[in-house]
C-alpha cells in the first residue's frame, strides 16, 4: 500500500482529465442547472433584509471546558458496531473451542429416546457444512485468480493485491463482492488513460460475478450441500430479487 500511496503523484494528470471530461458533461445540461438554481437561492437567502421593526437581541455563546476525553468524541459512532463485532467474535471462538460439549449437549436435550438418529443427523449437517466452506472457499480461490489474470492483462497496478482482497471479502455475501471490486475499479481510473479502461474493468468485475454465481457455485455448491441446482437458482434469484 505504500508503493499505492507513493505512485498516486504520478497518476494525477489521469484524475485531472477524468474530473474534466466529467465536469465538461455537466455544462449545460441538468447538473449545471441544478448547480445555478442552488447558487441562486443561496445569493437571495443572503441579501434578504430582515423584517422592519424587529429588534436584535444579543446571543451569548457559552463554551463548555474541554475534558480530557474531548478529542476522543469521534469515536462515538463507532462504538456499539465495534462492540457488537468484539461480541460475536468472541461468541463464535468460544463455542469452537467447545464445540464437541455443545454438540453433545445439544443431543441430550432435544434427542431423548432418539439419541442415534439425532446423532447421525449432527454429523451429517457438520459434515455439510464443511463441505460447504471447502467448496466456498474453492470458488473464491478460482474468483481471486480469474480477477488476478484479468486485471494483469488489462495493466492495473498491484493486480496480485487487488486478487487477494476480491477473494478474501466474498465470504461476506452479497457486500463482500462489491467492495472487493470497488478498489481496483477506482485504481483503474486513477492510472489508465481515458474511459475504456476502467470500463473494461468494471465489465471484468461484472462477467465474473455473473459466472462465479450462475455456473460455478450452482454446480458445486448444489454437489456440496445436497441439493438441486435448480433449487440454488431460485434461491439466488430470490435473494437478488429482495
Amino acid at each position: 500500500m505504500d508503493h499505492l500511496v507513493q505512485d498516486l503523484p504520478g497518476y494525477r494528470a489521469n484524475i485531472r482529465a477524468k474530473i474534466a471530461d466529467v465536469r465538461g458533461a455537466g455544462k449545460g445540461g441538468a447538473i449545471e442547472k441544478l448547480q445555478q438554481t442552488l447558487e441562486g437561492i443561496k445569493t437571495d437567502m443572503g441579501t434578504s433584509e430582515a423584517p422592519k421593526g424587529t429588534v436584535l437581541r444579543p446571543v451569548v455563546v457559552t463554551s463548555n471546558p474541554a475534558t480530557g476525553f474531548s478529542g476522543f468524541a469521534w469515536l462515538g459512532p463507532f462504538v456499539g458496531p465495534l462492540g457488537t463485532a468484539g461480541l460475536v467474535a468472541a461468541m463464535v471462538i468460544f463455542m469452537l473451542l467447545e464445540r464437541r460439549d455443545l454438540r453433545d449437549r445439544l443431543i441430550g436435550l432435544i434427542g431423548h429416546g432418539q439419541l442415534s438418529t439425532t446423532t447421525r443427523a449432527f454429523d451429517e449437517a457438520g459434515s455439510r457444512v464443511s463441505r460447504q466452506l471447502l467448496t466456498q472457499s474453492l470458488v473464491n480461490l478460482l474468483y481471486g485468480t480469474a480477477v488476478f489474470v484479468g486485471l494483469y492483462l488489462l495493466h492495473v497496478p498491484y493486480p496480485l493485491v487487488w486478487a487477494s482482497l476480491a477473494a478474501a471479502l466474498r465470504f461476506i455475501p452479497y457486500v463482500g463482492p462489491v467492495l472487493g471490486a470497488g478498489a481496483p475499479i477506482l485504481v483503474s481510473l486513477a492510472a489508465l488513460e481515458g474511459w475504456t479502461g476502467p470500463l473494461i474493468v468494471f465489465a471484468l468485475f461484472v462477467v465474473i460475478e455473473l459466472f462465479t454465481n450462475l455456473v460455478l457455485e450452482t454446480v458445486l455448491y448444489a454437489d456440496a450441500a445436497g441439493v438441486s441446482q435448480l433449487a440454488l437458482l431460485v434461491s439466488v434469484a430470490f435473494w437478488t430479487w429482495l
